[in-house]
């Protein structure tokens, strides 16, 4: 061998030698691209329906009791006004109760009570702000909550008014004893009521008790017909006392006896 080829050779061996240690064994494969699905570094990850639940440092509250409120309606006050003309307002709750005042015809007030039958209403006087009165359910109409109306009592009825009447003078020949002195007086009350009375005169004291039941407000005639005093000529006193429901005495009356 030519002593000039030998380094050449050598020298393309080497070469040679070098391309094959870098060449790859088989075909390489492309590089892999990551995905929203699969991560980098060529490994395939299946997404999951199922989501990780990170931990939190936040207590959850428990569940606790939400209040109940309770809705409680409001109702209208209840009203009364006249059907249609004005309305006499009485003591009591009924026609046998003196009037007291009146509600005029378009004139709307509050119920304040009511009898038991629900068949008159009571409200304060038109006429007097310190008094109530009734007016009766059948002249007039109402509005609102009628079911919180009370009943109210009925009032208490007086004896306003005693008088004694002066009997006529007796006369008897000689002054014959046995004539008897028939007394009489009003009482006027303002509502039925039983009145307790009883004369007083001059000659004989304290004459008895009566009792009699008022059916309706105004005067009635009480008489006493029992007296039979002594006959003796004169001109006395005599007084009617009312002691129930309320005390009340007439104004002094007279009688006279002649003996011709």
């Amino acid at each position: 061998m030519n002593a000039r080829l030998l380094p050449i050779l050598l020298a393309l061996s080497v070469v040679l030698a070098a391309c094959n240690l870098s060449a790859p064994n088989g075909p390489t494969a492309p590089p892999v691209i990551p995905t929203d699905t699969q991560p980098a570094g060529g490994s395939t990850a299946l997404p999951s329906d199922t989501p990780t639940l990170q931990p939190s440092d936040t207590p959850i509250p428990s569940p606790t009791n939400t209040p109940t409120f309770t809705f409680t309606p409001t109702f209208s006050t209840a009203m009364v006004t006249p059907a249609t003309e004005d309305v006499n307002c009485r003591l009591g709750p009924g026609v046998n109760y003196l009037t007291t005042g009146g509600l005029k015809a378009g004139a709307s007030v509050p119920i304040l009570g009511q009898n038991g039958d629900g068949t008159w209403w009571q409200i304060q006087n038109p006429n007097n702000i310190i008094e109530n009165c009734w007016v009766s359910s059948s002249a007039t109409v109402t509005s609102g909550n009628l079911a919180s109306v009370p009943v109210a009592p009925s009032p208490q009825v007086l004896v306003t008014a005693v008088v004694a009447n002066t009997p006529e003078t007796v006369t008897g020949a000689a002054c014959v004893p046995g004539q008897p002195i028939i007394l009489t007086g009003t009482i006027t009350t303002n509502g039925p009521v039983a009145v307790t009375w009883h004369f007083e005169t001059q000659q004989e004291g304290a004459l008895p008790s009566h009792t009699v039941n008022v059916t309706k407000f105004g005067p009635v005639t009480v008489t006493e017909s029992g007296f039979s005093p002594s006959l003796v000529a004169g001109t006395y006193w005599l007084k009617l006392f009312v002691t129930a429901p309320n005390s009340l005495t007439a104004a002094e009356a007279s009688y006279t006896i002649s003996c011709p």
